[in-house]
């Protein structure tokens, strides 16, 4: 009895060692698409949602594009050289007209930030931009107002979300 037992264990650590064995190499699926790349284009303003930053509700936005984009939408131009134009348009802007931009990282950006004579910009990114794969740009660029501050005391209580499609 003993003798079967340790049969049936011998065969079942040849199993396992031969299943173990069996597994297929990942193979890497190609080169990550670059996020500067992905941004060094021309994009035009087709939408904006004004968001309230102290209402944590899921309905804490409006859609204001009639109301700041205008008759004519914006377009913002971002070159590889990490400089930047914004052509508003007859937009309402909040944001700068020219200057350099940077990634907070290159790799796995959050964050854009436009710099320029007055200081810097951020803009929140609403999603990935990568080259080849996706045609629109989503940020958020939270106003600052006086008197309305969240808890870190840098940032106002109303927002703007702004999404581009390349052109």
């Amino acid at each position: 009895m003993k003798i079967n037992q340790l049969n049936i264990l011998l065969a079942l650590v040849v199993v396992l060692l031969a299943l173990s064995s069996c597994k297929e190499d990942i193979k890497p699926i190609g080169d990550p698409l670059s996020q500067v790349n992905g941004i060094a284009d021309t994009w035009k303003l087709y939408h904006v949602n004004q968001v309230d930053e102290l209402n944590d509700k899921s309905d804490n936005f409006i859609d204001v594009s009639t109301i700041i984009m205008g008759a004519t939408p914006a377009e913002i131009t971002f070159n590889p050289d990490k400089t930047f134009t914004l052509n508003p348009g007859t937009m309402r802007n909040f944001l700068p007209v020219d200057g350099s931009w940077a990634f907070d990282d290159e790799d796995y950006p959050s964050q854009i930030i436009l710099t320029d004579s007055n200081g810097e910009t951020v803009l929140d990114m609403l999603s990935p931009v990568r080259e080849k794969v996706d045609n629109r740009l989503e940020v958020k660029y939270i106003r600052p107002i006086n008197g309305c501050a969240d808890l870190e005391g840098k940032r106002g209580a109303v927002s703007y979300e702004y999404y581009f499609e390349r052109i």
